[in-house]
């Protein structure tokens, strides 16, 4: 198995961002950071950036998330729904939200090659991300056999400390600018 993350594919999340997406400037905000052009402290498309919101998030305000979400999507920034499976979950909110991927969360990852039914859950979670046309992201990968499993699956996205750990943000910085492109292979 071979894994090539190019550094032009590599996408910016935020997590934790229920708060912020719940205020209501925050679309001309992140707009008026994302037009920036080059030269300027931050240069990113609004593509190259994933908003992670926690099913606990949809709770409460669900009617004025779903217009900030969709205006979001409108400037070009992804949604992901992230920790799937871990607490609230309801299959309405896939419906109902404009998401553009479903994070599985590692609970389910953890003992994915011994555990029947984290299998299960897991290729579940597949078919119904590609039924709704939606991306499957896997968090917690830390094995080679983990990373190869989930590959022959379909799942194309993963994160975990099989790929690198949290680092500074300057790190990252760097990385993206001028590292070479992340590679992973295994036998």
């Amino acid at each position: 198995m071979r894994i090539t993350i190019e550094r032009s594919n590599l996408l910016k999340s935020l997590n934790h961002v229920h708060r912020v997406v719940e205020r209501r400037n925050t679309i001309p905000i992140l707009s008026n950071v994302l037009l920036r052009g080059e030269g300027q402290s931050l240069e990113m498309k609004a593509t190259d950036l994933d908003l992670e919101i926690t099913e606990s998030s949809f709770i409460s305000g669900a009617d004025n998330l779903v217009d900030t979400l969709q205006r979001l999507k409108a400037i070009g920034v992804g949604l992901a729904l992230d920790d799937f499976g871990s607490g609230y979950s309801s299959l309405g909110y896939l419906a109902r939200f404009p998401l553009d991927k479903i994070k599985v969360d590692q609970m389910f990852i953890r003992n994915l090659t011994e555990s029947a039914a984290s299998q299960a859950i897991v290729s579940s979670v597949q078919a119904l991300s590609t039924g709704l046309g939606k991306t499957m992201l896997c968090e917690g990968i830390e094995t080679e056999a983990q990373a190869s499993y989930l590959q022959q699956l379909g799942c194309a996205q993963g994160q975990g400390y099989l790929f690198g750990k949290p680092q500074p943000a300057a790190s990252i910085d760097a990385l993206c600018r001028e590292g070479p492109a992340l590679r992973y292979a295994a036998s």
